[in-house]
């Protein structure tokens, strides 16, 4: 029997080793698995989520440059111009996300990184403009469509475009472009050629109509609400941010269900209603408007913009009070987002400095007396709320903050019909400093047992539950009686005693609860609200 050694050496394993050594053979990838395998990598890339917020906005930035540089409808540039194109490129990222996301069903972040990768694609619109230049001799502008320029809208609809001048073939391009990609990026989601072409037919008649025919639908607007005709930049960036608002908020309830949710029950409804109101009575108290006030559809919108940066301040303010509150919210309100976990804490201080970040941008763009006093609103909160002053922990103090961010929130209202702040009432202005100071502490009643914990001392904690609330129910139904009083109001006093003669009762019975106190309040400034604008209407 031969050895192991011998048959390694054997004219068998010589033959073996010089037969040649074969490789398998891959298969060639289609077309549609390597544009899978792209779109894997995209989405899957192991790189912190701002690289692809980066991408998009050097992108855009690039399209902004190049564009200024070629188009001959540019002739100087100005800070709206870049504000005007930058958030038209937002406002048309978010609603991409949308549609491909209710397209596709993939989720918001996969498709979201997708697209703004895929925003590269903007650059190429000037480029390819120059480009055709040599062969091809047309005027490079890039335009909206208006009514005064347009045979007929529905007919460069239906011909990509028509003879709209301002659509140049570089932007026909691209957004033909945009169309296949986004139908085969549907595609290979859901193998579906319906939606596919379905796809490719909703991104050009969002980008037709919300975009390039958006002058159509402002001046459907302003002539269905009898308002003159405005199309200027301003404009158009208070359409944009409108928009942007819109879209980002979806966008964001679609990419984080779970956290929006938590924010959702966390809402502090009626507390931001409250300070809405406020602001409408300033109104009201200012009214008529002054001189010079012009009622514009970008006013009715700056109005709007108060109030959404009104919201978006209250949501920062009640983050940083409920990251500061834990220990107190362990006992008074278990159920809150910073007690339960549900989002984890490094998040939620992220959502609340965009919150933040959002209320100063629509603070500012509602005008800057509206910025200047919210700023002073937020700050408020924050001295009350936050170390190291934490002054909600001094008595009278604290609640004198929060009555004045009631009369910050009626000067916002005040100075938008254009009346100057320092000629605010000053009977109104001591009213609201004083009564509210003293009823606010209703707001203590529910944290008792928390702020007892923590050593707040809250009226109920320093007086006891059952006098405090006798106390505060007295001031509540003081601070009724001495509304129509300081407001030279004398129809009001039946309906104010009644509803403070409520409040009363609701505060001081056994089994307290806040939402019909806040009920009871809110139903009466509206109708105060309403009282004055009949009284208005009739003069």
């Amino acid at each position: 029997m031969a050895s192991k050694k011998s048959r390694m050496h054997g004219p068998e394993a010589k033959v073996r080793s010089h037969s040649p050594v074969t490789s398998p053979v891959l298969p060639k990838k289609t077309a549609a698995e390597k544009i899978t395998g792209i779109i894997a990598q995209l989405e899957g890339l192991d790189v912190p989520y701002h690289y692809y917020i980066m991408t998009f906005l050097a992108a855009i930035s690039l399209r902004n440059v190049m564009e200024i540089m070629v188009a001959q409808n540019v002739t100087r540039i100005f800070w709206y111009t870049a504000l005007h194109y930058s958030l038209f490129y937002a406002s048309l990222l978010l609603n991409i996300i949308l549609l491909l996301h209710f397209m596709s069903g993939e989720k918001v972040g996969a498709v979201s990184k997708i697209v703004m990768a895929g925003f590269i694609v903007t650059a190429t619109v000037p480029i390819t403009d120059v480009l055709l230049q040599l062969v091809w001799r047309y005027d490079i502008t890039y335009l909206y469509m208006v009514p005064e320029k347009t045979r007929s809208i529905w007919r460069n609809y239906l011909l990509f475009f028509g003879e709209h001048k301002g659509a140049t073939p570089g932007m026909r391009v691209e957004i033909f472009t945009v169309m296949v990609c986004s139908a085969i990026y549907v595609y290979l989601k859901t193998h579906s050629k319906i939606r596919a072409a379905l796809t490719a037919l909703l991104i050009y008649s969002l980008i037709f109509w919300l975009y390039g025919a958006i002058i159509y639908l402002i001046l459907g607007a302003e002539k269905l609400f009898g308002l003159p005709f405005d199309t200027s930049f301003g404009m158009m960036i208070d359409v944009y941010l409108f928009l942007v608002l819109h879209s980002l908020l979806l966008v964001f309830i679609m990419f984080r269900p779970a956290y929006a949710k938590a924010l959702l029950r966390d809402f502090r409804t009626t507390r931001i209603v409250h300070y809405e109101l406020m602001m409408l009575v300033g109104i009201a108290i200012g009214y008529p408007p002054a001189i010079g006030f012009s009622q514009r559809l970008s006013t009715f919108m700056e109005l709007y913009f108060a109030a959404a940066a009104i919201v978006f301040a209250c949501v920062y303010s009640t983050i940083t009070n409920n990251l500061a509150d834990i220990g107190i919210d362990r006992i008074s309100n278990p159920d809150r987002p910073s007690v339960t976990a549900a989002i984890p804490h490094r998040t939620y201080e992220r959502i609340g400095h965009i919150c933040l970040s959002l209320a100063v941008l629509y603070a500012l763009a509602a005008g800057y007396q509206t910025l200047f006093l919210l700023a002073c609103f937020i700050g408020n909160y924050f001295l009350y709320s936050m170390p190291p002053l934490r002054l909600k922990r001094v008595p009278v103090l604290s609640k004198f903050l929060i009555a004045l961010n009631c009369l910050l929130m009626m000067l916002v209202g005040y100075a938008f019909v254009g009346r100057q702040i320092p000629l605010f009432p000053t009977a109104t202005s001591t009213f609201v400093l004083v009564v509210f100071t003293a009823c606010i502490n209703f707001i203590d009643i529910k944290d008792y047992q928390g702020d007892k914990a923590e050593g707040i001392k809250t009226l109920p904690v320093l007086l006891g539950l059952p006098w405090s609330k006798r106390l505060i129910g007295l001031f509540l139904l003081t601070g009724y009686a001495l509304v129509p009083y300081f407001l030279d109001m004398p129809d009001l006093y039946v309906p104010a005693l009644t509803s403070g003669a409520l409040i009363f009762f609701l505060v001081v019975r056994k089994k307290y609860t806040e939402w019909p106190v806040f009920t009871v309040y809110l139903a009466s400034v509206i109708y105060f609200l309403i009282y004055v604008t009949a009284k208005h209407n009739l003069q």
